[in-house]
């Protein structure tokens, strides 16, 4: 009955462990690989009902091409850019923003990611073993 369940657990603190035994294969985390989300593909199969590690991917994605935008544009995503972002993070709409409730912030410049946006976006770089592009961090 549970079988799909302890799979699924099973199947994700391995992908964690294989993340944890990469990055103490460095004695030094900046050199990390960095992934761009405007140059780079995910390493795994995006699947928002997948593993932790594939659901993680997706969250890096949404996050990472938003903040691109920002801080590359220096402009807000527009609805349809947010829809398009979402979707290519593996999401089926927009609706993929509402759960990120005080992490995103919309005001009449478009959509752009807060302070706490950004802690979150730390967090799954972290999780997939990878290093934030430069240009992120200047922000």
């Amino acid at each position: 009955m549970f079988e799909k369940e302890i799979r699924s657990a099973i199947a994700s603190i391995r992908a964690q462990l294989e993340v944890i035994e990469m990055q103490l294969g460095h004695e030094d985390l900046a050199a990390l690989e960095v992934f761009d989300p405007t140059e780079d593909e995910p390493p795994v199969p995006l699947n928002l009902e997948g593993t932790r590690h594939q659901r993680d991917w997706c969250a890096l994605l949404l996050w990472a091409r938003l903040k691109a935008l920002n801080v590359r544009e220096g402009r807000g995503a527009t609805k349809a850019e947010s829809t398009e972002i979402a979707q290519l993070a593996g999401y089926t709409d927009a609706r993929g923003w509402n759960r990120w409730s005080g992490w995103v912030k919309d005001d009449e410049n478009g959509r752009w990611v807060t302070s706490d946006g950004e802690k979150h976006l730390r967090h799954y770089y972290s999780a997939v073993g990878r290093r934030l592009p430069d240009d992120f961090l200047s922000t």
